[in-house]
């Protein structure tokens, strides 16, 4: 109830404008973003897990050097694979 009430006060910021049904049910599911499935890659494979292990790096060695920070990367990043592994097994 409070994305279409709000709508209709025409706010400065009214990202969706859901005023109307269809505005709203396209605010709700997200249609704005135009997302392909999810079995359909926007990138290879290879890109993905770079990113992935990139990502690991900033979070836990950004102020290391550059090996240090890889490596930190890879540990972290199997210990998420197990844990993950573990809550799917269990």
């Amino acid at each position: 109830m409070f994305l279409p009430i709000r709508a209709a006060h025409f706010p400065p910021i009214n990202e969706g404008e859901p005023t109307t049904l269809q505005a709203l049910w396209d605010v709700l599911t997200r249609q704005q973003y135009g997302k392909p499935p999810v079995w359909e890659r926007q990138a290879t494979l290879p890109a993905q897990l770079g990113m992935w292990v990139q990502y690991f790096g900033w979070q836990w060695g950004r102020d290391f050097p550059g090996a240090i920070q890889n490596g930190l990367a890879v540990l972290f990043g199997s210990l998420g694979v197990l844990g993950a592994y573990r809550h799917w097994d269990s």
